[in-house]
């Protein structure tokens, strides 16, 4: 259950949720929109479950960029990923 609320329940998951309008009306009804079809899927062990997500950039075999997300929602700067990637002129 730790995990749980490690990833759901914390103030960083909040934050970056409002960061992104989520909580204003229009947000509101863009995520009610994209989650209509959204059908839980737990793995076998709750443990199995506690990292959300986070991102990797690797020049050949070495390691250039590791973020794990923080909390749900809290995802890695675009622009570190790029900078990381020597792409400073990649959008998305």
């Amino acid at each position: 259950m730790e995990g749980v609320k490690r990833l759901f329940f914390t103030k960083v998951t909040g934050e970056r949720i409002k960061e992104r309008g989520l909580m204003e009306p229009e947000g509101r009804a863009k995520m009610k929109e994209v989650m209509k079809n959204f059908v839980m899927i737990a793995p076998p062990q709750p443990r199995d479950a506690v990292q959300q997500g986070g991102a990797a950039v690797f020049k050949g075999n070495s390691l250039v960029y590791l973020r794990a997300d923080e909390a749900t929602a809290d995802h890695a700067p675009v622009s570190e990923v790029m900078a990381a990637a020597e792409c400073p002129e990649c959008t998305i």
